[in-house]
């Protein structure tokens, strides 16, 4: 046995080809479309979220000046009355939408599995069994 023998394969391509990896496979594909689908949920996730936050701050930030330029006590009222309902409206639908997007994230996922699942169902059904299996 030579020296690169006892090491193993040289390359990458040729510990894919190795049984153990093959079998591994279908695993590890639907490990990487699932990763895949959970970054793109994630990422308009926290876009969402940026943005929710953006508008809420500037909400916030603009209260203090509309409340100064007030000049009686039902301005001031009315001001704060209006900001309520905008930030109510503002959380409501920002919580809705991110509902929305963990709901289409977890289909996705849950979508990629399953199809992996069902192929590796069926490439195991049209294999059948093995020589040396015994049943």
């Amino acid at each position: 046995m030579t020296q690169s023998d006892q090491r193993g394969p040289k390359s990458a391509q040729a510990l894919l080809r190795q049984p153990l990896f093959e079998m591994q496979r279908p695993t590890l594909e639907a490990v990487a479309e699932m990763n895949g689908k959970l970054y793109e949920g994630i990422a308009a996730m926290n876009k969402e979220w940026t943005s929710f936050v953006n508008r809420r701050l500037k909400e916030d930030f603009g209260i203090a000046e509309q409340l100064a330029a007030c000049t009686t006590t039902e301005d001031m009222l009315r001001t704060c009355t209006g900001y309520v309902r905008t930030a109510w409206t503002d959380y409501q639908s920002g919580l809705e939408q991110m509902t929305r997007l963990n709901s289409a994230l977890a289909q996705q996922t849950l979508s990629a599995l399953q199809s992996h699942m069902d192929r590796a169902v069926k490439h195991s059904s049209d294999t059948g069994p093995q020589a040396g299996d015994t049943a």
